[in-house]
């Protein structure tokens, strides 16, 4: 697994931080939340036929993601799967349907109108996390945190996520 290999970079110090989805857990590593993403379901607009689960386009965002789905929409399979989030877009965009962003992607794309909130779906969770060793030098893994928050964006207040401070 991806986790396996870089918890072998660490005590190497081939690595000072990694940035990943989930909180991993272990008895060397400091994980940090970063940010809390949540993830939406949309649809496209302006197409000449009703978008549906039907036409749901699944992205690959995990096991925690994919019980929750399982457990909010019982039996729906999906018209297509992708397990990266831009080819995923690109397709969505392209062909129509909906599917579960991430509401910092979501956003421009609903305030341009391309797609619109699905009513009454449920929203889940999505944390992103800095996983770093108990032995980093604590002025290297400052450094890079706060380079990494200003440049995603994530120093700035937003009103659907919440940070945690650094």
């Amino acid at each position: 697994t991806l986790f396996s290999v870089l918890s072998t970079r660490w005590p190497q110090g081939a690595l000072d931080l990694a940035v990943l989805y989930g909180a991993p857990r272990h008895a060397n590593l400091v994980t940090e939340l970063l940010i809390e993403e949540t993830l939406v379901l949309v649809e496209t607009t302006g197409g000449d036929r009703e978008i549906g689960l039907a036409d749901l386009v699944e992205i690959d965002w995990g096991r925690d993601f994919a019980a929750n789905f399982r457990a909010a929409f019982p039996g729906t399979t999906a018209a297509v799967k992708v397990n990266y989030g831009p080819i995923a877009l690109d397709y969505l965009l392209a062909h129509g349907g909906t599917a579960y962003l991430r509401m910092m992607v979501a956003r421009p794309l609903l305030e341009s109108g391309r797609v619109r909130l699905v009513a009454d779906a449920p929203k889940f969770p999505y944390s992103i996390h800095a996983v770093y060793s108990t032995n980093a030098e604590s002025s290297v893994i400052q450094l890079i945190r706060h380079s990494l928050r200003s440049a995603m964006g994530w120093d700035r207040p937003s009103s659907d996520s919440a940070h945690t401070s650094a």
